[in-house]
């Protein structure tokens, strides 16, 4: 299509040039062009008559007309010249006949008329280009012309005209006729002229216009200048020509409006299924969608868990998951190993505790080690070997789920299988554990990957210990507040109590729930007991003693107690008051000003007592609802101390500020106050004559200075004027002296650098 316009528009431009060229033809054909540099043409040698002897008739030389006649007796005439005419020479590319016996006539001064012996005027005949033939042949007239004074013969050869006449050749040859770079432009400007003004009466596009128009102006005035240099018409043409097409291609810039349709159809998954695991490497999960977006082969399992994968189920995969160890799971102190006992196609390591002197795992403490698969797999893991993971008893970790990172924790000792759905581990012995996995496909591996370690033997005579709680030992509590809820953490499954004193197990008053299983450790492999502490008071350090017991199961001769009490502090408080709260370091501002919008404002709160010698946590908000209240951006300072910075445009504000310590104790209060903006320099609203003092009044708080020449001065280069209250300016009262003054506010707002607040001067009065 742009092929197809870009040919319609060379055509277009190339019809309006060829009118040109035609209008530009019509007239150079009957029109004469002279140079632009001569008023007039001349011939230096005036009229030329050669004295040839053989009579002869016109002809064309290629260059010439010639015609030469013999001269049979001498002219009778009077003149300076005798002898009958022998031959007349005419360039006929540059002249036609009447335009040259014309300036034959002229130059030659022929003042007088050319005439026969009997006194008849054969002027006319004699310069007729209709019938040269009968000017020459007539017999009569032969030997009996008389040239008239001035007239001399001289031989054609030496005709030198010095300035060209256009002949009558048309276009082509008006062109071959000029001589000058301004016939160039001229013929340039009128194309363009013409062009411009034929494109827009037949309605062309304007830009198509516009470019035709400036190509066919440029290639003829190029085309003008190239044959005046090479005197070619050919290079006038080929230059001309070439200069026209590239000046439109450049310029002319098509434009065209394209309607598009599209529809918006399902996605069309590609074949296969090599993507499918970039969809688990997202932050967000993965879901079903999006899997099966990635290809015709992805599936999404896990899907009812917090762990959804995409995997690749292309039944033509037959790789098993390739099974290596997981670093992250061991617990701190303990290695895997290699294990070269281990006979093929199996493999695996052992795992050994680094702080025992045979690498053996410690009696009734937790046991961490993982796996990684290259692929989401699904684990199983057996104290026995099996043929495959249909009968093998557990699952990696106890969950059923498809995942890269595997995590396996066992109790020593634990319940049985029943009860926590986990291998059980006796104390004493070596002990090896056989991993199986299988892909989304069903590629399961053929051989088994073996995790070996032996557990110290003996009896357990450890006592629990309580690890870390939940709340901070020695946090505060809020005022008044008289009980709390707390969690205690052991690091194996004990029965524990508390006292408000430090005595023995068997004595303490209250018993905590706790657990006693040993699948019910958390992510941390601790074991919750939950309590309520209560007789808190205020202002005060409550302590609160903890003990525990281990094997909550077994006969109460067995079991290990803690010798030394857990101490736990809560520490009761005071109310907590916010007892400054400032905009911009005033207490008491009520209007904010500055010289910018918006205007910084900064609101601050100082808080006493609570928690902490009154440290806290203070938030704003502009209504005052639960839920709206933003965090200073500093705040929770050792000094009590609280600030936030607003940008606020001109107008009214209350904002509701609240304060929390960490105990809880919390304080409410509002704080209200204007924005405004002052952008104008202090006005002297009165300047008079006070005792012995000039004495001014400015509308607000100023400084002001003088200067005693005129206003361009700068605020800083003035003469200080004093002042008591900066309402009240005064300086020494000069008679006659002129003062130049400039008032300038707080915010910097002054006149302008040329330009005063008032300019005085002091006269002197006569009652």
């Amino acid at each position: 299509m742009k092929n197809k316009r870009g040919v319609i528009a060379i055509s277009e431009i190339l019809i309006l040039i060829l009118g040109i060229i035609s209008i530009g033809y019509a007239f150079g054909s009957e029109v004469g062009f002279v140079s632009g540099d001569e008023t007039k043409p001349t011939i230096t040698q005036g009229l030329n008559i050669g004295d040839q002897s053989e009579e002869g008739q016109w002809a064309w030389n290629g260059n010439q007309w010639i015609q030469t006649v013999t001269d049979q007796s001498p002219s009778s005439g009077s003149g300076s010249g005798g002898g009958g005419i022998s031959a007349l020479s005419v360039p006929a590319a540059t002249y036609t006949l009447s335009q040259y016996n014309k300036i034959a006539i002229q130059e030659a001064g022929l003042s007088e008329a050319i005439k026969d012996v009997s006194g008849k005027d054969i002027t006319k005949v004699f310069f007729d280009p209709k019938t040269p033939t009968k000017v020459f042949s007539d017999s009569a007239l032969k030997n009996q012309i008389t040239l008239p004074e001035g007239v001399s013969v001289v031989d054609p050869k030496s005709i030198t005209p010095t300035a060209t006449p256009a002949s009558s050749g048309g276009f082509l040859s008006s062109i071959y006729g000029l001589k000058n770079w301004w016939a160039a432009a001229t013929w340039g400007l009128s194309v363009y002229a013409g062009i411009y003004l034929l494109g827009t009466l037949l309605g062309f596009d304007s830009a198509k216009v516009n470019a035709a128009a400036a190509a066919g102006g440029l290639g003829i005035a190029s085309g003008i200048g190239v044959y005046q240099l090479t005197q070619s018409a050919t290079w006038g043409w080929v230059v001309g020509g070439g200069v026209a097409i590239a000046v439109y291609l450049l310029m002319y810039k098509s434009s065209s409006t394209k309607i598009v349709s599209f529809e918006c159809k399902p996605w069309d998954a590609p074949v296969g299924g090599n993507d499918c695991e970039k969809c688990n490497a997202g932050i967000l999960p993965c879901s079903e969608y999006q899997c099966r977006a990635l290809g015709q082969a992805c599936k999404l399992v896990n899907s009812n868990s917090a762990n959804p994968l995409c995997v690749n189920a292309y039944k033509g995969d037959v790789k098993q998951p390739v099974i290596t160890t997981f670093n992250e799971a061991l617990l701190p102190d303990y290695i895997y190993t290699p294990d070269n006992t281990i006979s093929p196609p199996d493999s695996g390591v052992k795992i050994q505790y680094q702080n025992s002197k045979d690498g053996c795992v410690p009696a009734y403490t937790p046991l961490s080690f993982g796996i990684k698969t290259d692929e989401p797999s699904l684990c199983k893991i057996d104290y026995v070997r099996k043929q495959n993971m249909t009968s093998m008893q557990f699952f990696f970790g106890g969950l059923n789920l498809f995942a890269y990172n595997h995590t396996q924790i066992l109790s020593l000792p634990g319940p049985n299988a029943t009860e926590s759905g986990l291998p059980v581990l006796d104390n004493g012995g070596n002990f090896n554990l056989y991993v199986k996995c299988t892909d989304a496909i069903g590629n399961e591996n053929t051989a088994n990957f073996l995790f070996r370690f032996c557990v110290d033997k003996g009896p357990d005579t450890t006592p629990p210990r309580i690890v870390t709680t939940n709340l901070i030992n020695g946090m505060p509590v809020a005022y008044n507040q008289t009980s709390v809820n707390i969690e205690a953490y052991t690091n194996e499954p004990a029965s524990c109590k508390w006292s408000r004193r430090d005595q023995a197990y068997s004595d303490m008053e209250t018993t905590m729930s706790c657990a006693s299983s040993a699948f019910e450790m958390n992510a941390q492999m601790l074991y919750k007991c939950t309590t309520t502490l209560d007789g808190i008071k205020a202002q005060s350090d409550n302590d609160y003693f903890f003990k525990c017991e281990d094997q909550p199961k077994a006969p109460q001769n067995q079991r290990n107690f803690m010798q030394q009490s857990y101490k736990f502090t809560i520490k009761g408080t005071q109310p907590l008051y916010i007892n400054a709260l400032k905009v911009n370091g005033n207490e008491t501002a009520t209007t904010i000003k500055d010289s910018t919008t918006p205007v910084k404002v900064t609101i601050s709160a100082d808080t006493s007592a609570g928690a902490n010698e009154g440290q806290a946590q203070c938030y704003l908000s502009d209504t005052g609802d639960e839920g709206s209240y933003i965090e200073f951006g500093n705040t929770n300072n050792v000094n009590a101390h609280s600030e936030q910075d607003l940008y606020l445009a001109s107008g009214s504000y209350t904002y509701y500020i609240k304060c929390v310590d960490l105990g809880g104790n919390s304080d409410t209060k509002t704080i209200s106050f204007k924005v405004e903006t002052d952008t104008t320099a202090p006005i002297v609203a009165r300047a008079y004559h006070n005792q012995n003092d000039l004495e001014i009044i400015t509308t607000e708080e100023a400084n002001c200075v003088y200067d005693v020449k005129d206003c361009k001065y700068t605020f800083a280069d003035g003469i200080k004027i004093d002042s008591t209250n900066d309402i009240q300016h005064f300086t020494p009262w000069t008679t006659g002296k002129t003062y130049y003054i400039k008032c300038q506010d707080a915010f910097k707002n002054a006149p302008s650098p040329d330009q005063c607040s008032i300019i005085v001067t002091p006269a002197i009065t006569t009652n």
